[in-house]
């Protein structure tokens, strides 16, 4: 068993690192300290390693005022620190962090977890990690960020950390029970985007024969249907009535669809959804798109918007229309949208499912999770309470089995 505030071999194995570099390591904590890091976070993601919506200060700080820990009167918890990396005296490195305070007799663990992260099932919202680091250095400063959460080891029993990365290292090991008999557990899931042609002909000319078929017949199979319809990217004065329209059909479509998850699941989720998007509209960085007849909106799709990159985040769309494939032929139209604004690449994000892979996505780099433990009684005792209560997995679980073709 390892010491005390040790982590295992499993995790510390794979960041090893050739580089040797100096790295000096400072810790910031409670609200007034993370938030003024602003003018650095902005400058270090213009550097950062992966370009992420979910890294913009914007981002964090509107998650951060949503959802961050509140106590019982409705003030905030600062329970909110931050982890900077320097080399050379320059900042490298930030992960934001912040941990629950669980009452003395309660068994239930003090959890680190990256800002982004609720650590219940599929409300995150953070399709990626709210970790920045400046492009060369990933490989150096993990390792360098372990021993600062090593070290940190009196504030929490369990950590999270996620990372992107460019290869799979998943481990092997069956993630149910690695928790409790190694102290962590590891998972690796591919991450997916759509580069994209210089023109909309040389893309339609790269799809599968079916393919190219769908983009020809099912928007006029849908006119048949519904009449004229029309793809719009809203504006910014329209982005709370967007957001209630897309929430309502992400709903239908989760709930008329075995398999599929809600994401917006609370009012804060929904608050959270509007001031962002009006945040991001009003910049040009994102946006709702809808499909939409003059009588009601088919389907819905949010979208975050970077220079070289777009992102489609959560959608949905009116389930008695489903047979016609609204969504397909809005995320159609985002694509040729895409190609005349010269934009390369649009990301999918992680797993394969069947609608990305059918617009021609590809692997484009991992979603690493790292969840690692302290080993003592203690610590044991309540990752077993942890690992039994599924309302604080953070593990995504296999879909269910679809029902038997009669």
């Amino acid at each position: 068993m390892e010491a005390e505030g040790s982590f295992p071999d499993v995790v510390s194995h794979r960041l090893q690192s050739d580089r040797r570099e100096n790295f000096s390591v400072q810790i910031l904590r409670g609200e007034s300290e993370v938030l003024g890091l602003e003018a650095a976070w902005r400058t270090l993601f213009k550097r950062n390693y992966i370009d992420s919506p979910f890294c913009r200060f914007e981002w964090f700080s509107a998650w951060w005022d949503a959802f961050g820990p509140k106590s019982s009167c409705g003030c905030r918890v600062s329970n909110l620190i931050a982890i900077l990396v320097r080399s050379q005296g320059r900042i490298v490195a930030i992960a934001a962090m912040h941990f629950n305070c669980p009452a003395k007799l309660s068994l239930e663990p003090r959890c680190l977890r990256p800002v982004g992260v609720l650590g219940q099932r599929h409300s995150d919202l953070t399709e990626e990690p709210v970790l920045l680091i400046e492009q060369g250095f990933q490989d150096s400063v993990l390792p360098v960020l372990l021993h600062a959460l090593q070290e940190l080891s009196h504030d929490y029993d369990i950590v999270q950390l996620h990372f992107v990365a460019e290869h799979e290292t998943k481990s092997g090991q069956s993630r149910t029970a690695s928790l409790l008999r190694h102290g962590a557990w590891h998972d690796s899931s591919p991450m997916l985007s759509l580069s994209l042609p210089d023109t909309w002909d040389a893309y339609v000319a790269l799809q599968t024969p079916k393919s190219r078929e769908h983009i020809k017949r099912k928007p006029a199979t849908l006119r048949k249907q519904c009449g004229e319809f029309r793809v719009e990217l809203v504006s910014p004065a329209q982005t709370h009535w967007a957001v209630n329209e897309l929430i309502r059909l992400h709903r239908r479509r989760a709930e008329n669809s075995e398999g599929r998850t809600i994401h917006i699941v609370s009012q804060d989720h929904r608050l959270f959804y509007q001031d962002y998007f009006y945040q991001m509209a009003s910049k040009g960085l994102g946006g709702i798109w809808i499909l939409r007849t003059e009588a009601e909106v088919l389907s819905a799709q949010s979208m975050l918007m970077g220079e070289r990159e777009w992102l489609l985040l959560h959608s949905g769309h009116a389930d008695e229309y489903a047979k016609f494939s609204p969504t397909v032929i809005l995320q159609t139209e985002v694509v040729r949208q895409a190609i005349a604004k010269g934009v390369p690449k649009i990301r999918l994000h992680r797993f394969a499912q069947e609608w990305k892979l059918r617009l021609g996505a590809e692997v484009d780099g991992y979603f690493d999770q790292w969840m690692m433990m302290r080993r003592s009684p203690t610590t044991l005792a309540r990752a077993a309470f942890y690992a039994g209560s599924r309302s604080q997995r953070d593990i995504p679980e296999p879909a269910p089995p679809k029902k038997p073709v009669a």
